[in-house]
């Protein structure tokens, strides 16, 4: 059996497969900053209920905790970009655009046809917690959002004001005038969505644009419904924009 284990600033995430590939178990949890535990967790979970064996059977690690508990487990541990670009040439070998929201940090991932061979630019963002999912998830509880309300919640629609995704204290300020303003907590948190989609596509892209198709990842992605929606309304517009007819008469979406 092969296990993946990711120990991100806010989750572990685990998947295990048997060597034909097929996935037997996994799980997504937040680990309140005690990863080293989540992760002992989660062997002897495995080791009792799918006879994990150590020696026997391989483990590999990512993600920004995972440094430590690898060697600690005689795991592996493999680079997250490169496991992200990996897994998608693998499993999303028509993907030309990776967008991937994490806890603490956001990566944007290109992939282009180059002299006929396939490569990659990798931009990422993890020097300011704005515009991720820690980020949304703060603002929420400002507002006085419960968890389970906010994945939830909706983007088209609604009234967009300024807010900056850029810097988490500079956000703030943005929402905190808002908040006094009287401005709704819906309204609020879409222009949320709304900066950190701008945000990815402003800062982080570098100049390039994103090409169909697309594939959204992490957490934030996954989870909140209005981040997905300014995803879906900011791509559209830069392909019509652009004249980018292909794109637009290709799109099709899914949740995963």
């Amino acid at each position: 059996m092969i296990l993946g284990i990711d120990v991100g600033s806010t989750t572990c995430k685990y998947v295990l497969v048997d060597d034909r590939g097929n996935i037997l178990d996994k799980a997504y949890e937040r680990h309140n900053t005690k990863t080293a535990e989540k992760v002992y967790e989660f062997l002897k979970k495995l080791e009792e209920n799918f006879g994990f064996k150590p020696g026997r059977d391989r483990v590999y690690f990512a993600g920004s905790g995972a440094t430590l508990i690898a060697p600690l487990v005689g795991g592996k541990f493999v680079q997250e970009v490169v496991a992200v670009s990996i897994a998608v040439e693998k499993l999303h070998p028509d993907v030309r655009f990776v967008s991937e929201i994490g806890g603490e940090d956001m990566k944007a991932i290109f992939f282009k046809e180059v002299d006929g061979k396939r490569v990659k630019q990798v931009f990422m963002q993890n020097a300011c917690a704005g515009g991720t999912g820690t980020f949304i998830e703060k603002t929420a509880r400002k507002l006085g959002i419960p968890q389970e309300k906010l994945g939830s919640m909706g983007y088209k629609g609604y009234n967009l004001h300024k807010v900056s995704a850029k810097c988490g204290i500079f956000a703030e300020a943005d929402v905190n005038t808002l908040q006094k303003a009287g401005v709704p907590p819906e309204e609020i948190m879409a222009s949320l969505f709304d900066a950190v989609v701008y945000q990815n596509l402003s800062q982080l892209t570098k100049g390039n644009t994103p090409m169909w198709k697309v594939l959204l990842l992490g957490g934030p992605n996954l989870f909140f419904r209005g981040l997905r929606e300014a995803w879906r309304v900011h791509l559209q517009r830069i392909w019509k924009e652009k004249g980018l007819r292909d794109c637009i008469d290709q799109i099709t979406w899914t949740r995963a």
